[in-house]
């Protein structure tokens, strides 16, 4: 069962994940290094949300 800390954390990591997906915006086709950035910075919020529910879970 979760910790109420444990919830209040990945509350604040999905909310971080749609405050950041809500900031990009349209996205320029043609500008490979932005779509790459935002990726890398996508993939690093994720990893975070899946890190806080698997401690959760053991």
């Amino acid at each position: 069962m979760n910790s109420p800390t444990r919830t209040a954390e990945q509350t604040a990591l999905i909310k971080e994940a749609r405050a950041y997906v809500a900031a990009i915006g349209p996205i320029n086709a043609t500008g490979a290094p932005q779509i790459l950035a935002q990726l890398m910075e996508a993939e690093g919020l994720l990893l975070r949300i899946v890190k806080a529910f698997e401690q959760s879970a053991a």
